[in-house]
């Protein structure tokens, strides 16, 4: 995330907070997710602006009326069905749990039992999917990114030029990249094959040499880039602020493709080669990666500005915003409503970050806290 997009995203926050209007980057499960995703959004004026008050007990949300009567359909991971045979995604229960509570961040894991959350001044959480999480925390900036390769090989990205990589011996080495270089985000296919992007693009074969891409092809003047994705390694994608991306098969030779936003860059993910999408601060669009984009609009109020996006599949999408809703589709284009907090009388509660193992195991870090959810 840069501080132009955090400025913007604040702005847009602080003008909801006065009274104006009404309303992992993620990457696969096995993976890990990229922060600039969508996993961040605002800064600390917005953590004291919405609060940060614990709410343990607070009761937690189901699906609103167009998804309240989905059951389990005992098929599609994902996926229920309603009264009239149509498919609606599974209501979920959501617990909060004792773990982060920030508005920026970035969350990836390897598995179940290895998730990791990293957020605003140095923090960052692991837990082992147990409730209990704990502080692998160091004197670092606001991070925006993050790659598990595995348990022990674990990258975080932040508003710095510093790539921090864990390789479980209990301290963070300090992988330096150019002087003027801020992070937004990272992705990898595998652990020798990492990118990370901001005001700039880097590649590194996991030997701590960061290498700078020339993005020949790339447009002579741009945005910086807000995130990172790929299905594998001949299949790279960079979301740039003006919400365009680019597209390279691996060799750093790029092509600009158009995306129909209209609004700032916010996060970008996808389920594989096919199944692209891209976030903006108003609405999404989805490739079938055949280079064009075809823009999906949800019918949000002007609160819920989108921050986030990750998804378990293809049939399992998640859109985090700054309200505390949460929108999920099925991957048809249709985006259904969920309050993760129906009750709570706070007006903005921001998803910083959304990840988790599988449709049936999913985190979703708050303002406010940490919610996990189940199928119900």
């Amino acid at each position: 995330m840069t501080r132009r997009r955090e400025t913007l995203l604040l702005t847009t926050l602080v003008v909801q907070l006065l009274g104006c209007g009404g309303g992992s980057q993620g990457s696969s499960p096995s993976s890990g997710g990229t922060g600039g995703g969508g996993n961040g959004t605002g800064g600390q004026a917005v953590a004291d602006a919405v609060g940060q008050s614990d709410l343990a007990g607070e009761d937690t949300a189901t699906p609103d009326n167009r998804a309240q009567d989905a059951g389990s359909s005992g098929g599609d991971s994902g996926v229920g069905a309603d009264a009239s045979g149509g498919s609606l995604p599974r209501p979920m229960i959501w617990q909060m749990e004792s773990g982060p509570k920030d508005v920026v961040g970035a969350m990836g894991g390897s598995g179940p039992t290895d998730v990791w959350f990293a957020g605003s001044n140095g923090t960052v959480l692991h837990t082992a999917g147990d409730g209990k999480w704990e502080n692998r925390n160091f004197n670092g900036p606001t991070f925006t990114g993050l790659f598990v390769a595995g348990p022990n090989d674990v990258y975080a990205t932040g508003m710095i030029n510093v790539v921090y990589h864990w390789d479980g011996s209990g301290t963070w080495d300090h992988q330096f990249l150019g002087t003027a270089f801020e992070d937004n985000g990272i992705w990898g296919s595998c652990p020798h094959d990492i990118y990370t992007v901001g005001s700039g693009a880097f590649h590194s074969t996991g030997d701590r040499v960061w290498t700078p891409q020339s993005l020949t092809g790339a447009p002579a003047s741009f945005s910086p880039f807000i995130a990172v994705w790929g299905s594998g390694p001949t299949d790279i994608y960079f979301l740039i602020g003006d919400a365009s991306v680019l597209h390279s098969h691996g060799d750093d030779k790029w092509d600009t493709q158009t995306t129909g936003l209209k609004a700032y860059g916010a996060g970008l993910w996808g389920s594989g080669p096919n199944d692209i999408y891209a976030l903006s601060t108003d609405v999404v669009a989805h490739s079938v990666g055949d280079g064009k984009w075809s823009v999906q609009k949800f019918d949000r109020t002007s609160d819920e500005t989108p921050s986030s996006i990750w998804g378990s599949g293809a049939r399992d999408v998640y859109i985090g915003t700054v309200d505390g809703t949460i929108f999920r589709s099925l991957g048809d284009g249709k985006w259904y409503r969920e309050r993760l907090f129906p009750n709570d009388s706070r007006k903005f509660i921001v998803v910083a970050a959304i990840w988790g193992s599988s449709a049936d195991d999913v985190y979703v870090v708050t303002s406010v806290g940490t919610l996990r959810g189940h199928p119900q």
